[in-house]
């Protein structure tokens, strides 16, 4: 029988006290180790993202031309930037675009992950069918659908031709609004095997017996999909929403390979209109100072769609 003074421990308080003390000569070790492991993250952060956004920044406060001394603006090029009717009008047709792109990209990614979410005899091909597209540049698909959307060569018009719907070459990309469906099922095409891949991940973690227990209970298949998987994979339709708006207003290849903003600049994305200040124009703080608005305008967009979509149910 072991005796311990009054208000000490038994000998299990004194082992806790042990490790405790242990743990906390460790810590600063473990604290180092740590930092050497994220340190090459860290770096490539700062180099990468968090200095040129302070140079950016920088730039848009300046008048600066592209040659010659560049002078201090303040907030001058922010004011012109909204009463620019020709900026404005860029963010008015890619807010526009956005809202067709989107939904037309999850709808798309989420029928083809229902029909190949289970294993079964050649679903493998076909999920390597329906991805492969994403593995494609956006110039290179906007290339290919030059062709396509060609009057005289272009496959379309000829099925429609074929078809007997129309007797004419049909001008794909000569109008405002046939150049903005034609982009939007061609970026559809190209980057809807991306949200299938992250949809059907989400919708096979979901355990079968959660389908089992709904239809024992009575439970169809759209009441599976409106009460069981829309819920439970909200964190993947989060994702697949936000990479899609995001990268339908930061939409440019496609319109340059394709339209080069026309007709008459009707499809001047805002990236496009930043691209033509600071390239054409070379007015490069005022580019930058549209570059810090669209920044602004993508984290307040990813912002509200992560908390209208936040994830409230667990499995």
């Amino acid at each position: 029988m072991e005796v311990t003074r009054p208000g000490a421990g038994g000998p299990a308080d004194a082992l806790t006290r042990l490790r405790r003390r242990l743990a906390s000569r460790l810590v600063p070790g473990r604290r180092r180790t740590g930092l050497l492991l994220v340190a090459p993250s860290l770096l490539v952060a700062l180099a990468f993202f968090v200095i040129p956004l302070g140079i950016m920044i920088w730039m848009s406060l300046e008048n600066w031309p592209l040659l010659g001394p560049h002078q201090f603006a303040g907030l001058a090029n922010y004011r012109h930037a909204f009463n620019d009717p020709i900026f404005l009008h860029s963010l008015e047709f890619t807010s526009i675009y956005a809202a067709i792109v989107t939904p037309m990209v999850f709808l798309c990614s989420y029928s083809l992950a229902m029909l190949v979410r289970r294993a079964r005899r050649g679903v493998g091909v076909l999920r390597t069918i329906y991805f492969l597209p994403v593995v494609l540049g956006m110039a290179t698909a906007g290339y290919m659908f030059v062709l396509e959307f060609d009057p005289q060569l272009g496959v379309y018009s000829k099925i429609l031709n074929g078809l007997g719907v129309t007797h004419n070459p049909v001008g794909w990309l000569t109008s405002p609004t046939s150049a903005l469906i034609s982009i939007s099922v061609m970026v559809t095409w190209k980057t809807a095997g991306f949200g299938m891949l992250v949809l059907m991940g989400a919708m096979q973690a979901i355990p079968a017996d959660v389908y089992e227990a709904a239809q024992v209970d009575g439970a169809g298949w759209l009441s599976k999909e409106l009460r069981i998987t829309l819920p439970l994979i909200r964190r993947a339709i989060a994702l697949v929403l936000i990479f899609t708006l995001v990268g339908a207003f930061l939409g440019f290849d496609q319109f340059f390979v394709l339209t080069q903003g026309g007709p008459d600049g009707a499809t001047t994305t805002a990236i496009f209109s930043i691209y033509q200040t600071g390239f054409d124009s070379f007015e490069l703080g005022y580019a930058a100072a549209l570059s810090v608005i669209m920044l602004v305008i993508l984290l307040f967009m990813t912002n509200v769609q992560l908390w209208l979509l936040r994830d409230t149910t667990e499995l």
